[in-house]
């Protein structure tokens, strides 16, 4: 039987296949790392506890987004995305993450 979630897992596997393919080209693998990398640090920086206090905040230096210098193959995301109180953005396409 063919559930979503089998069809989902199967679209992970099938693009980690790729990616571990990708990684072996010489002129390919920079990208990735890179792209990896950026990704990684954005998603740390959107899950740091801030400080309830409004005004300007100070990141701190453990977190990786301050690592990212000299990047010149991976494109740095700009989207401005308007905030949604029910936390739904099904019209943006993107990649969905779930972690147990």
């Amino acid at each position: 039987m063919c559930t979503l979630y089998s069809v989902k897992q199967s679209r992970v596997l099938g693009a980690k296949m790729l990616l571990d393919r990708l990684q072996s080209v010489d002129t390919i693998a920079p990208i990735l790392t890179q792209m990896d990398k950026l990704s990684q640090a954005l998603i740390s920086l959107a899950y740091y506890k801030f400080g309830k206090d409004k005004g300007t905040y100070t990141i701190p230096n453990t977190e990786p987004i301050l690592r990212i210098k000299n990047y010149d193959c991976a494109l740095l995301p700009s989207f401005t995305l308007p905030v949604s109180k029910s936390g739904q953005y099904n019209n943006i396409v993107g990649e969905i993450a779930t972690y147990f």
